[in-house]
């Protein structure tokens, strides 16, 4: 639990200096490349929450997988 407190940690703190570079009132736009619901999606929602607070905008997750996650 720890490890993953430290990741989320550094990639907030790495994804919050790129987002503070943006200027202006739009959303910030992060597209998440895989299924909604998984693993991914709820650390990646986990990080845009803390992003919206520590910004003060609004951080919108998008979920668009590709074909390559697709099964056939």
């Amino acid at each position: 639990m720890r490890a993953i407190r430290i990741v989320l940690a550094i990639v907030l703190g790495l994804m919050a200096d790129h987002a503070a570079a943006q200027t202006g009132d739009s959303p910030i736009r992060i597209v998440l490349p895989f299924q909604a619901g998984g693993v991914g999606d709820t650390v990646l929602r986990m990080i845009a929450d803390s992003m919206r607070v520590q910004l003060n905008r609004t951080v919108i997750v998008e979920s668009r997988p590709g074909a390559a996650g697709s099964s056939q």
